[in-house]
């Protein structure tokens, strides 16, 4: 009797693991999306799409939304974005050098490497950029970082555009 109900139970937890594990993959396959060609043309413009700045603003005209402005070591937001400017305290005349924005998917490495072009190649200087998760490109004038994250529970993407020392300087790295 004890080997039946056993086996019983074997059964119906196998049955629902393998129902779970399923759907747990069509979730993840289902959060990743193509980057759209309005995100490319705005990445190479030094902004987002419907941001309220863009690389190279003075913090004087950023439009204020509902949020404050971000220094390299206050992240607070307007709207969405992270701001960050080329001076620890900033005055009215400080410019944005780096604008980040966080997605809720993951953003396809094949449409990335289409609206984008090749990734560039770097040299840690810390080790603190994760491998595999990081990428830089080179999108315009402009460059992008592209942090991509997915777990059972969590999945998305981070990305950063702004000048080259800026980006150099958020993660730590140099470019060759």
């Amino acid at each position: 009797m004890k080997k039946i109900l056993l086996a019983i139970i074997l059964i119906i937890s196998g049955t629902f693991m393998t129902s779970a594990f399923l759907n747990m993959n069509l979730q993840a396959e289902a959060k990743e999306k193509s980057m759209s060609s309005k995100l490319a043309k705005n990445l190479k413009k030094g902004t987002f799409p419907d941001a309220y700045g863009k690389i190279g603003l003075l913090k004087k005209n950023l439009k204020s939304h509902n949020g404050l402005l971000v220094t390299p070591f206050i992240e607070d937001t307007i709207g969405d974005d992270y701001y960050v400017f080329n001076s620890s305290n900033p005055t009215p005349n400080s410019k944005i050098i780096l604008i980040e924005r966080s997605y809720t998917y993951l953003i396809s490495s094949s449409s990335i490497k289409k609206k984008l072009g090749k990734e560039l190649k770097y040299y840690s200087l810390s080790n603190s950029v994760q491998e595999n998760r990081t990428s830089f490109y080179k999108a315009g004038k402009y460059y992008v970082s592209i942090y991509k994250f997915s777990s059972i529970s969590d999945t998305y993407t981070i990305l950063q555009v702004g000048t080259k020392k800026a980006i150099m300087n958020s993660y730590d790295v140099i470019f060759y």
